[in-house]
């Protein structure tokens, strides 16, 4: 019995080789384009939900920062921290008026946002990524 080179095999089998690469090429791009359709949507859902939650915050503090309790938006900040919120202050003109930091809230942070941009901004910290989201107080005049 005498070997055929492999491109004189059957055309059978040609055909069924190009259709298993056929299924895996369409497999191999349906789960990377799912992925990036619903990769997508998450992070819009995430930061649709980010924003409520500050929204919220932003219209509890307005009282207490207009007439400068200290002490109601350092409990209201410390109430906000937990789940899935890492961190919480409230900033005017520059200022951190109350953190949850407890050693201070960073400066890079305080700085991210002196550039007055209101959209979500993905801060790296270690392995973690953060969604870091600021809402104006009042229109921004009571602060951020």
């Amino acid at each position: 019995m005498t070997r055929r080179p492999w491109y004189r095999f059957g055309l059978w089998t040609k055909l069924a080789v190009f259709a298993i690469f056929g299924v895996v090429v369409t497999h191999a791009l349906h789960l990377v384009l799912g992925n990036r359709i619903s990769t997508r949507s998450l992070s819009r859902e995430l930061e649709a939900l980010g924003k409520n939650i500050a929204r919220t915050f932003a219209e509890e503090a307005a009282e207490a920062v207009l007439v400068s309790d200290s002490i109601a938006l350092h409990a209201l900040v410390n109430r906000a921290v937990g789940g899935n919120i890492i961190y919480c202050f409230i900033v005017r003109d520059g200022k951190v008026l109350a953190s949850s930091f407890r050693g201070g809230t960073p400066a890079a942070l305080v700085a991210l946002r002196r550039k007055d941009e209101p959209s979500p901004v993905v801060v790296q910290s270690g392995a973690a990524r953060i969604l870091d989201i600021a809402e104006p107080i009042l229109d921004g005049d009571a602060g951020v």
